[in-house]
């Protein structure tokens, strides 16, 4: 079949390929999870909730990003009129799935929908700024307890929205019990860790700046994505370990705690600055009306609900966890003073 249209072979190769490392990174971070959970010879136990969350976080996410390539090979095969296709049907036609991945915009038309209207972009710009939460999270808590493979839990936030690699981090945390004596980690070269949400808001106001012009915007995009690594590679420095009987808490230092508000200031800054949206009557329905507009505002806007659901099961997990672990601590020295 021959296509009078430009060929992309690299765009279609990174498409085939995200496909196979969000395969080969989840078998990564399963394989680890299970080791993890092995080690500590399953006395650790993983709750239910986060099962569920991860079970519905990636079939929520399969069914819209699937529905984003059903409408992408839609659009492709009515543009250059070739036969839509069916592989289920007495009629059954090929799917020319090559040549619309060497010949379409897939990645364009996923970034040109998510910035269409301020409404789409208000939905799939908070969806965006939860990943960066996470990630910031992930890059000091995952070194803090040392997980490993902690790469591939990286690798999924890269390529796949947020709920799923956020969900299984959770899980991989529950394999690795804190200890009272962990040593601590506190941010080096705090100005690079600071300067993270503020590349990230520039390239988002930058994304809508760009919609519907082309190569600058998927150079945006990518830009932001490559921000999310940072919280990886940038250094953290140890302190002393905790006196004897204290538990670890997720914002003990101040300057972990400065930097989770200032993430949360900058996303507020972007939210305001978006305006048009109506009145605050109006806003529900035309939010409501852009979230079901595209597959593409579906996806980050329901990863984001899993996302929002899952922070806040581990907050409430970890408070509970830590009042145990106090009152187990206070109760100690009671029993010793009776024993002797």
């Amino acid at each position: 079949m021959d296509l009078d249209a430009p060929t992309n072979y690299p765009g279609a190769l990174i498409f085939w390929a995200y496909i196979v490392a969000a395969l080969g990174f989840t078998g990564i971070v399963l394989n680890t999870i299970r080791q993890s959970h092995q080690q500590n010879n399953g006395r650790s136990k993983i709750p239910l909730a986060l099962i569920i969350l991860t079970g519905s976080s990636f079939s929520t996410l399969s069914y819209h990003m699937l529905n984003v390539l059903i409408l992408s090979y839609k659009q492709w095969s009515t543009n250059h009129s070739i036969p839509l296709g069916a592989l289920i049907s007495s009629n059954r036609t090929p799917l020319h799935l090559w040549q619309w991945s060497t010949t379409s915009s897939l990645f364009q038309d996923f970034g040109e929908a998510i910035v269409a209207t301020k409404p789409r972009y208000l939905l799939s710009s908070s969806g965006l700024w939860s990943t960066v939460a996470v990630a910031i999270y992930m890059g000091i808590e995952g070194r803090r307890r040392n997980v490993p493979n902690l790469w591939a839990f990286f690798g999924l936030l890269e390529i796949l929205p947020t709920s799923f690699a956020q969900s299984l981090f959770y899980i991989m945390l529950c394999t690795k019990p804190q200890s009272a004596n962990l040593n601590q980690k506190l941010l080096s070269y705090w100005p690079a860790w600071f300067s993270i949400p503020l590349l990230y808001l520039y390239s988002l106001n930058s994304a809508l700046e760009y919609a519907g012009e082309g190569e600058k915007l998927i150079y945006t995009i990518l830009a932001a994505r490559i921000l999310l690594i940072l919280p990886l590679v940038l250094p953290l420095s140890s302190v002393s370990t905790q006196p004897s009987g204290s538990t670890p808490q997720m914002f003990q230092h101040a300057s972990t705690l400065r930097l989770f508000t200032f993430t949360l200031a900058t996303q507020f800054l972007t939210q305001k600055s978006i305006g048009g949206l109506g009145s605050w009557e109006e806003m529900p329905v035309v939010l409501l009306e852009a979230l079901n507009s595209h597959p593409a505002v579906q996806a980050l806007s329901y990863d984001l609900m899993h996302s929002v659901v899952a922070f806040g099961y581990w907050m409430l997990r970890g408070e509970k966890a830590e009042m145990v672990a106090d009152k187990q601590a206070q109760e100690l020295p009671v029993k010793d003073q009776s024993s002797s």
